[in-house]
């Protein structure tokens, strides 16, 4: 069965942990940056904290039902097509978050669950592809570190200044 792969995995050179790690850290990179955001956003619009829990909680249920529906949409379109599906649905999330109503957060918060969770899970499937025995090995701490460094480093980066 021939895979066709994203065209990211050949500009970062050879495949390997630490190629599979800078993916997996752009990718957290960009989560990282937007999770800081969502819940103000949601607060300002919303401006009960209890509505804001049961909008993150609905907005997670639906994304779990939603991740089960991966398997099939990569059966139905190929790997890369279901990882190009979730990096649009990244940038529709993005836009859709930045309109500013209620309804449209909520959209842009299911499309980025979806997306997130088609990166994920089509991330793992060429990761399971490409690399064999010691490679997983050396991956994980690779993407831990990575993913620790976005989580960490990003969000403070971009909160807003206290106000003087």
């Amino acid at each position: 069965m021939h895979v066709r792969h994203p065209v990211w995995l050949q500009g970062l050179g050879a495949a390997g942990a630490r190629s599979f790690a800078v993916l997996f850290a752009m990718e957290s990179f960009t989560r990282a940056i937007i999770a800081t955001v969502i819940p103000l956003q949601v607060l300002k619009l919303v401006g009960d904290p209890e509505d804001v829990s049961m909008l993150f909680f609905s907005v997670s249920l639906v994304g779990l039902c939603v991740n089960f529906t991966i398997p099939l949409i990569v059966r139905l379109l190929s790997r890369r097509m279901t990882y190009t599906l979730g990096a649009s649905m990244l940038v529709l999330a993005g836009l859709s978050l930045a309109t500013g109503t209620l309804a449209t957060t909520a959209l842009g918060m299911l499309l980025r669950v979806f997306g997130v969770s088609c990166f994920a899970v089509c991330l793992s499937l060429y990761i399971l592809d490409y690399l064999k025995g010691r490679e997983l090995n050396e991956l994980e701490p690779l993407r831990l570190v990575f993913a620790a460094t976005a989580w960490t480093a990003w969000p403070p980066a971009f909160a807003p200044s206290p106000a003087l």
